[in-house]
């Protein structure tokens, strides 16, 4: 993961981690500096209509975050549903 994350920067990519499902796993992307993820630890895969009741009404049930990697991830979200 560090390598790739390493090559995205150097090459001036946002790097998206895909199939987070632990803490652990989303402790060690804070830690790489990794922009944006998803994955089981965040919802189950939803619809458009349901992605957009969940970011307005399920925000308690975000993972807490640090160096807004959740942040980051829910606001591109909401970006691309309101486009």
């Amino acid at each position: 993961m560090r390598t790739i994350a390493t090559l995205a920067r150097n090459l001036g990519m946002e790097v998206v981690a895909e199939g987070v499902e632990s803490e652990d796993q989303l402790a060690c992307l804070k830690a790489l500096n990794c922009e944006y993820a998803q994955g089981y630890l965040f919802s189950m895969p939803l619809t458009a209509e349901d992605a957009a009741h969940f970011i307005e009404n399920d925000q308690d049930r975000r993972p807490e975050a640090s160096g807004g990697t959740v942040t980051s991830l829910y606001n591109a979200m909401e970006e691309q549903l309101v486009a």
